[in-house]
């Protein structure tokens, strides 16, 4: 009950500023309609809903998605597929230059294209801002206190993370730089990084560094990472490419793979067929630590319209468990309005 008033209470507040504005919505269910492993005595399932919480899918991609955008004000509402309120946000810019940001943000420097992420980021509930003062230079500043959507608005104890963000875009590209500082108990850990991206011709590419520090630690620069990405674009063909690389001084107490160094790697390729797009993906945690993984994914999505639905078969090789390999027919089904 509290969450389906929650929702309506939401939903209504946002409808007031929707009278002027543009509307969107977009939905999305995730699943499989085969999973299961070569363990012994392991079981097969067949026809599963994805949970939310699993991580097998990006959780900000699934669910129910309705967005207002005005000249003004606006807000956005999302539903996961479980049926539970994930994010509430509402914006209002009270001059043109000045946007307040309420309930949900995120942000971090530049975001890879084939599974969605960032080496590092920043997010939650809380109150942020963001100031153009002039023509492409943009201002970010936020207080956030976790991904609960009810926290107390105006208990300060809860809001321990503070990001500012500065970045400008140009004709040459855009540069950017972001501070994270969380305020844990008596920990302290500050996250740090800077990052470009531009493109020539076909070709789009990013390249960011990220520090770590946490100043209790036994060593204060806990991390060091470094991940760029790039993806060529010539007429139907699409070939993207993304490597993070990950300097741990702390790795006997951080990774299961007491690994001093790390490389994850993720590749991509598809050929627009019009209302059928095949493609490929083969990624790995980590190439370089003891024991490594491997996931390869050959799949289609398929075009009618509004809607889409993607299909699968995903091989996951594991050499840290006592699965050999796991096999999976995931399936994805979306529709925009």
């Amino acid at each position: 009950m509290k969450k389906i008033i929650a929702i309506t209470a939401m939903a209504a507040t946002m409808a007031a500023a929707a009278m002027a504005a543009e509307v969107s919505a977009r939905a999305k269910v995730a699943g499989s309609l085969v999973d299961g492993s070569t363990k012994e005595n392991s079981d097969i399932t067949f026809l599963k809903i994805e949970d939310p919480n699993s991580g097998h899918y990006d959780w900000s991609q699934t669910g129910i998605f309705i967005e207002f955008n005005g000249e003004k004000a606006g807000g956005k509402l999302t539903v996961d597929q479980s049926g539970s309120l994930n994010s509430t946000t509402v914006w209002i810019k009270p001059i043109e230059m000045l946007k307040l940001t309420f309930g949900n943000a995120w942000y971090g420097l530049n975001t890879e294209s084939i599974d969605w992420t960032t080496a590092q980021d920043a997010g939650g509930y809380g109150y942020s801002m963001s100031l153009t003062p002039v023509a492409g230079l943009t201002i970010d500043a936020a207080l956030l206190g976790g991904w609960k959507y009810n926290i107390p608005w105006f208990d300060g104890d809860k809001f321990n993370t503070t990001v500012l963000k500065v970045g400008y875009g140009a004709d040459f590209g855009t540069v950017s730089a972001l501070l994270k500082f969380d305020q844990v108990t008596d920990c302290a850990d500050l996250v740090f990084g800077a990052g470009y991206a531009g493109s020539a011709g076909p070709v789009s590419f990013f390249a960011d560094v990220w520090g770590y520090v946490e100043p209790s630690a036994d060593k204060p620069f806990d991390q060091l990472m470094f991940d760029a990405f790039a993806a060529f674009t010539q007429d139907a063909l699409t070939v993207k490419g993304y490597a993070k690389f990950t300097l741990d001084t702390n790795a006997a107490e951080n990774t299961k793979t007491n690994a001093l160094l790390g490389l994850n790697f993720k590749a991509y390729a598809s050929y627009n067929l019009g209302a059928a797009t095949p493609y490929v993906v083969v990624k790995s945690d980590d190439v370089i630590a003891d024991h490594i993984n491997l996931v390869v994914k050959p799949g289609v999505t398929f075009n009618v319209g509004e809607c889409a639905c993607d299909v699968a078969a995903q091989l996951t090789f594991d050499a840290d468990a006592d699965t050999v390999m796991k096999f999976s027919v995931p399936v994805a089904f979306s529709v925009n309005l």
